[in-house]
């Protein structure tokens, strides 16, 4: 998906979203004036969301075509404090102490019990004293938002419990929110959530006429090293 259909994914990631939820996220921290490193950039949503609270946001992506479409939007949208380099979640390209904060919005950490300790320390490593790591992802049992017992994905199932702990094990507080993501037409929720999803979540949607889908975020942040 990241590779082949970056504009198809860009779409989803930005279609019909109300920030109000989001903002409130980011109000709690005090972005002002911070350096941050946004790990799993992808086509650059969450780096754009961040960059009118921050002094300055480096988006940091290893798919090539994702990272490609964030520097279109840049040069478009004449952003000046954004930057994005290629990088991962488990080597991030960026010195010790370089930044205030870590986040990683939505970032897949694949397989959760090898790759989210790798990120923890590497997010460690280059957060200044007192900086702090954020990480947002899908509420377990949440996989695809409300049609999570639709689309009943293997993985999500596994892993999401695995993930969970992993965080709570590395001691992170947690937040949960809800957002509903409207697609305004049966037409377009089809054309993007459903071709994302599959076919028994098209025929799910065709039937109950959906075009709205409610989502549950759990947010996990930690302040390293504070004392």
């Amino acid at each position: 998906m990241y590779r082949d259909f970056p504009e198809k994914y860009d779409e989803f990631a930005t279609i019909g979203w109300n920030h109000k939820e989001e903002n409130q996220i980011y109000n709690k921290f005090n972005f002002n004036e911070k350096q941050v490193a946004d790990i799993g950039s992808g086509s650059g949503k969450s780096t754009f969301l961040l960059a009118p609270y921050a002094k300055f946001v480096i988006g940091i992506e290893p798919e090539k075509s994702m990272r490609d479409l964030a520097i279109k939007k840049v040069k478009e949208k004449g952003i000046a404090n954004i930057r994005f380099i290629e990088g991962a979640a488990e080597n991030i390209p960026l010195p010790y102490n370089s930044v205030d904060y870590v986040t990683a919005i939505t970032t897949v950490m694949n397989p959760p019990d090898e790759v989210i300790p790798r990120f923890i320390e590497e997010a460690e490593r280059v957060v200044k004293p007192g900086g702090t790591i954020i990480y947002k992802g899908v509420t377990p049992g949440w996989y695809g938002g409300e049609l999570d017992h639709i689309i009943q994905d293997q993985w999500a199932i596994e892993n999401d419990p695995i993930a969970d702990n992993e965080w709570n094990k590395a001691g992170f507080s947690f937040e949960d929110y809800q957002v509903i993501q409207d697609y305004g037409t049966l037409d377009k929720i089809i054309d993007v959530y459903g071709f994302i999803f599959g076919l028994s979540v098209i025929e799910f949607l065709r039937k109950h006429r959906k075009t709205t889908i409610t989502w549950s975020y759990r947010w996990y942040f930690k302040q390293v090293n504070a004392g």
